[in-house]
């Protein structure tokens, strides 16, 4: 029968150790696998105790992996198990690893999903759908997900899109209200907000009041004056009109102020 020769503790890393048997060297352990085998030098050893040394030891490194990855920060199962396999570990391994997580509290998508989303609502001006996104993204599920929303009430999310809206409008200028309107339906898509009309008016009037507009229409319209120039009567004038309603301006407001124009 086999027996263990020596233990001793590795150089470099005082929780691991060194197993030898019959005098040659075996295998290295951790020492939870040190402690749950209960080695010690003269004990017998079979080999089918040798392979399962073997699959503690990996599984032990697994969890020691997982858990040097939790220390930057909290973490998803699914973040979790991701770069296990990164790392190549097999599936049994990885499995003992989340076991063990799991069961010591080091993993838990409940409270990482509301951690995460009170992260992003006190941080950032992410939408509720683009928190939600990233959430299943890392694994969450859709009870953690909608759970973990409950801390992004509406009246946040109300405050949050204003201030949205109000950053994009302050990139536009001498635009008119309907091209301002569509660049902040597409803030509000891409940004992850649902549709707030009373919140869009309030940002609409604020940057482009009717005297703006009018202001802006003037502006846009000397624009194409001057690229127009080489062009006279109704085809110069066709290709301002065109050239304005793609900017957004209405067709009335137009005709009104080239009526103005004219007149002067």
């Amino acid at each position: 029968m086999k027996k263990i020769t020596k233990i001793e503790v590795q150089k470099k890393n005082e929780q691991r150790f060194n197993i030898y048997i019959d005098e040659a060297f075996a295998c290295g352990v951790d020492i939870a696998v040190l402690t749950e085998f209960g080695l010690a030098k003269g004990m017998e050893v079979t080999d089918e105790l040798l392979e399962q040394l073997t699959d503690h030891e990996t599984h032990r490194k697994a969890i020691n992996r997982a858990l040097v990855y939790l220390g930057a920060r909290v973490r998803s199962e699914k973040e979790v198990i991701e770069d296990l396999q990164k790392k190549e570990y097999e599936e049994d391994a990885i499995d003992a690893a989340m076991l063990y997580l799991r069961e010591n509290k080091f993993v838990d998508d409940n409270a990482f999903a509301k951690m995460f989303c009170r992260t992003m609502v006190n941080t950032t001006l992410k939408g509720p759908q683009t928190i939600k996104r990233e959430l299943r993204q890392k694994g969450i599920g859709e009870n953690d997900t909608e759970e973990a929303l409950e801390y992004f009430t509406d009246e946040l999310q109300d405050e949050h899109l204003y201030k949205v809206l109000t950053k994009a409008a302050r990139t536009q200028h001498n635009v008119s209200q309907v091209k301002l309107k569509q660049k902040l339906q597409t803030t509000v898509m891409t940004k992850g907000y649902f549709n707030n009309k009373d919140i869009m008016d309030a940002v609409l009037q604020e940057f482009v009041s009717d005297e703006e507009e009018e202001d802006a229409l003037k502006l846009q319209y000397e624009k194409f004056e001057r690229k127009f120039s080489k062009y006279k009567g109704y085809e110069r004038k066709s290709k301002i009109v065109k050239g304005l309603m793609q900017k957004g301006f209405r067709y009335e407001d137009i005709q009104n102020f080239l009526a103005a124009q004219e007149e002067y």
